[in-house]
């Protein structure tokens, strides 16, 4: 398992966070940013920390689940999911 460091870059780079707050003079110029995909992403980990601490029990938790499901491909997103080696699906 990778420390938490570790996924952090790795979810951050994945959602163009790194990109957009640590620009360096190696970096291109511009950066290209969905915004609305960003912001979703943005939610989507406040979420995901928010039940790991404190569970599903309230409604913008299940409004917002509901949302995405609807909106991001849940099946596709659930097909990928059962495709992952067991040991990552138990985190």
């Amino acid at each position: 398992m990778p420390k938490r460091k570790s996924y952090l870059y790795y979810i951050n780079t994945k959602f163009g966070v790194n990109q957009h707050k640590h620009m360096s003079e190696h970096d291109p110029e511009t950066v290209e940013l969905d915004l609305d995909k960003m912001a979703v992403d943005a939610i989507s980990k406040a979420v995901l920390d928010y039940i790991k601490l404190e569970g599903q029990k309230e409604s913008f938790v299940n409004a917002f689940l509901s949302w995405t499901w609807k909106n991001m491909d849940g099946p596709g997103i659930m097909d990928n999911f059962m495709k992952l080696p067991k040991k990552l699906k138990n985190l």
